[in-house]
């Protein structure tokens, strides 16, 4: 699954729906952050519930991983 702009409040309710349909009967989830600009405390809430259930991240700025990485996200690619 692919991900562009920012990953923020107003944004992770619809996001959650789509990984909660895409997580169903999956192995494995993989979220292509090469997009993302930007991740908020929802956002980065999201991820951390997410990634206990097996989500895998990809990708990402620089920045982006940095910020996942202080949250304790980093990434297994």
């Amino acid at each position: 699954m692919q991900v562009e702009g920012w990953i923020t409040e107003e944004d992770v309710g619809v996001l959650d729906q789509e990984g909660a349909c895409r997580m169903q009967g999956a192995k494995r989830l993989t979220l292509d952050l090469a997009g993302v600009r930007f991740i908020d405390t929802a956002g980065i809430a999201l991820l951390k519930r997410w990634s206990e259930q097996g989500l895998e991240l990809c990708g990402g700025s620089r920045f982006v991983r940095s910020l996942l990485n202080a949250h304790g996200l980093g990434q297994r690619r």
